[in-house]
């Protein structure tokens, strides 16, 4: 298919331009040192973005030594991580998250996630592709709804990694390794990676691949067989076996690469095939049980009908892509054309969450296929007036295996379980969705009016079969809508941008099958202890309207940048999971809720060599109507999101015997926050993180040493919200690691 679009689209190139000059980039008029981004989807200084915009350079992730998202994400204003795990990360985005921990089914994800034009948003069965921060260009992180340019999923922002493009100029590449030490429960961490760029025809054809190890420790001991309580559950149910302890739970191995081949026959014809491959293992989830222990749990091993061992997760994602852009004079023609698979397996113990506790085995096994196909158009008129026009298409196929087994020998009467198979279902489910966007743009004198607009529509149908009773269940939905964007920008001279915007996000429905038939006892067709029905629904898409005000300041030859913003957000038939009384999770359109802040960030360079960064966001979420079907009230605050965050930032570039040196410090605060509109439970949040890294080159050779949580910090940073139950299971931050880096580069 990714060939038949790329024939299409050289076709349409063929019949639509004419003889064309060079490529004019906007990179090569930019001064040097400035940031050059595409968050409007064509090249800008960011200074001159009209948007709330973070990009995180190739140099800032170098220097900071970054890697996964976690790693820069809660430096950024008005941005909050929630990670539970490998591959089971949610990214929060001005407050726009109702339920963080539940992207998978019904809430689903509310913040874009990209790899250069290649959405990734969702894919993943409990959260977003981690992909390494392995030679990037940049990172960029735009704040506010993107519902106009990047669709379905960008309500509270989007978030774009961009990777290195092949050079076919010249041969260069680097090799680097780590070496590290987490505290506490942990223990030595790996970290390998390699880049070569090869020309093959020199300015004309060229190969870059990127590959990676990194072995992280786990910092959480499962200390079953010396807990009384796990010792005795396992005796009642007559698997003394499955109590045993274990020591670095949650240790994790993430293998990939990247290969990237790019033709440029003439100067304004170039096409690009990547493909690239992420293999992720966790041996155990790394929560930790606050009842016995900052760093401990007190798990049952799996029973032989799930494969028996202990917790585990494991997930690959392939993706291939074809991208060709076409220059000519009056503007660029751009297909992108992707192929995503993605296989996720998780199995855990969850019986904890049960009255009497029983051995209770969850496996979930999720396959999915996603074609992505968009035609993309960016004028380059001599006038006043430009445009910007696009054509998508998605289909989403996913296979979901859940089940539930009961895992003991005996006793099963005493679990409260009619049979040993809790439940067995498989979904097979399939979304197609259709998009035209657009954007057009006016510049009068200083002032520049962008008006813009997307309109989708989808149809999701999916099969359910209950492979304990037989019973299947088909349901189908399907809907169309429309979002907007209106930007007033005035730029009076180069360094001072003030801009005021409306804008929309959504999120496509789904249908929701029927609940199981012990959450609907008394058979009135309505979930016990709810209003919610009991048979088979449809979820409707959800619409955000943000309301926006930023101003941009830099001196002459970028000494000081200064970038603030306010914003108002108001979000309409929120999805929102919540745990019925029965147990089971269950999503509604069940909330209005809306969110506002203020965002301020700025970077000075008051010396040579010398750089400091500072950020503080002030974020208030809660819903802004009763919602009596979850039970939430008007005020309730939304789960996930910090009131307040800061950074500070402090890097210094030398000279140490004829040697390019640096040294770089980092602090992090993210305020408190919790998993559930009551605000009850534990809270996570309110701690700060600190991290330094120095470092010196021996021409070819670069050697650092870092350390990052200097104050060794065990405070949460969520607390697991797919189940309740009497024993609550929690994520911390990564004990204090101190390590050393080495690379050769050429």
């Amino acid at each position: 298919m990714i060939l038949l679009a790329t024939a299409s689209a050289l076709a349409i190139i063929a019949l639509a331009a004419p003889a064309s000059a060079q490529n004019r980039s906007a990179a090569a008029n930019a001064n040097e040192g400035e940031i050059i981004v595409t968050a409007q989807r064509r090249e800008q200084r960011l200074s001159d973005v009209p948007l709330s915009v973070s990009a995180v350079t190739a140099t800032d992730i170098a220097r900071r030594g970054l890697v996964s998202q976690g790693d820069y994400l809660r430096s950024l204003p008005g941005v909050n991580q929630i990670e539970a795990g490998a591959a089971n990360s949610s990214i929060i985005i001005r407050g726009v998250a109702a339920s963080p921990q539940n992207t998978d089914r019904g809430a689903k994800a509310t913040v874009g996630y990209y790899l250069n034009d290649i959405p990734l948003t969702g894919y993943v069965l409990r959260g977003g592709a981690d992909v390494k921060l392995v030679d990037l260009e940049r990172v960029e992180v735009i704040r506010g709804p993107q519902g106009t340019l990047f669709g379905s999923g960008s309500l509270g922002g989007t978030v774009r990694n961009i990777a290195r493009a092949p050079n076919p100029e010249r041969l260069e590449g680097h090799l680097r390794g780590t070496i590290s030490q987490t505290g506490r429960a942990g223990s030595d961490n790996e970290a390998v990676e390699a880049v070569v760029n090869v020309p093959i025809i020199e300015n004309k054809v060229a190969l870059r691949a990127v590959g990676y190890l990194f072995e992280n420790s786990g910092f959480v001991d499962n200390v079953a067989a010396s807990t009384p309580a796990a010792v005795a559950r396992a005796n009642l149910y007559g698997i003394p076996e499955l109590a045993r302890n274990d020591k670095g739970v949650g240790r994790d191995r993430y293998i990939g690469g990247r290969i990237a081949l790019l033709a440029k026959p003439t100067e304004d014809l170039k096409g690009t095939i990547t493909y690239l491959r992420q293999d992720i293992t966790q041996h155990g989830l790394p929560d930790a049980e606050p009842a016995i222990g900052k760093f401990r749990q007190a798990r049952l091993g799996l029973s032989d009908n799930v494969g028996g061992g202990s917790e585990r997760l494991e997930d690959v994602l392939k993706i291939l892509n074809a991208t060709l852009d076409y220059s000519f004079d009056w503007g660029a023609l751009t297909s992108s054309s992707s192929l995503v698979k993605e296989t996720y397996l998780e199995k855990r113990e969850i019986g904890t969450f049960f009255a009497n506790q029983p051995p209770v085995a969850q496996r979930n096994v999720a396959d999915t296929e996603a074609f992505i196909q968009e035609l993309r158009f960016a004028s380059k008129f001599a006038g006043p007036f430009q445009l910007l026009t696009g054509l998508y298409y998605e289909n989403i196929d996913r296979d979901f295996l859940n089940q539930n087994l009961f895992g003991g020998r005996t006793n099963l009467a005493l679990s409260g379980f009619p049979s040993a198979t809790i439940t067995n279902n498989f979904e097979k489910n399939s979304v197609t969705q259709k998009a035209v966007f657009g954007e057009a743009s006016l510049e009068l004198s200083q002032f520049k009016l962008t008006v813009g607009a997307r309109h989708f529509d989808y149809d999701d149908r999916t099969i359910t079969t209950n492979r304990v009773s037989g019973a299947v269940t088909r349901l189908s939905g399907s809907n169309s809508g429309t979002t907007y964007k209106a930007n007033m920008s005035w730029q009076p001279k180069q360094d001072l941008l003030l801009y005021g915007q409306f804008s929309q996000g959504f999120r496509l429905g789904s249908p929701v099958a029927p609940a199981i038939a012990t959450c609907d006892r008394d058979g009135n067709g309505v979930i016990d202890g709810t209003t919610i029905s009991a048979g088979p629904r449809t979820l409707d898409p959800d619409k955000l309207e943000s309301f926006e005000a930023g101003a941009k300041f830099t001196t002459a030859g970028g000494a000081l940048t200064v970038n603030a913003a306010a914003y108002h957000n108001k979000w309409k038939g929120v999805p929102i999971n919540v745990i019925v009384p029965c147990g089971a999770n269950v999503a509604d359109n069940a909330g209005e809720a809306r969110t506002q802040g203020i965002e301020f960030s700025a970077e000075a360079r008051p010396a040579r060599g010398l750089q400091l960064s500072f950020s503080a966001a002030y974020t208030d979420a809660e819903l802004s109507k009763d919602a009596p079907r979850i039970n939430g009230l008007k005020g309730d605050r939304l789960p996930g999101s910090p009131r307040y965050t800061a950074f500070l930032g402090v890097g210094y570039e030398f000279e140490l015997g004829g040697r390019k040196s640096f040294v770089r410090a980092d602090y992090s605060w993210i305020g408190g926050f919790f998993n559930n509109l009551k605000q009850t439970g534990i809270e996570a949040g309110d701690y700060s993180i600190i991290g330094a890294r120095i470092g010196t080159r021996f021409g070819p050779l670069g050697v650092e040493a870092f350390v990052s949580n200097l104050t060794n910090s065990a405070k949460p940073t969520w607390v697991d919200s797919t189940f309740t139950g009497p024993i609550q299971r929690l994520y911390r931050l990564r004990p204090r690691t101190i390590g050393l880096t080495g690379q050769f580069s050429f």
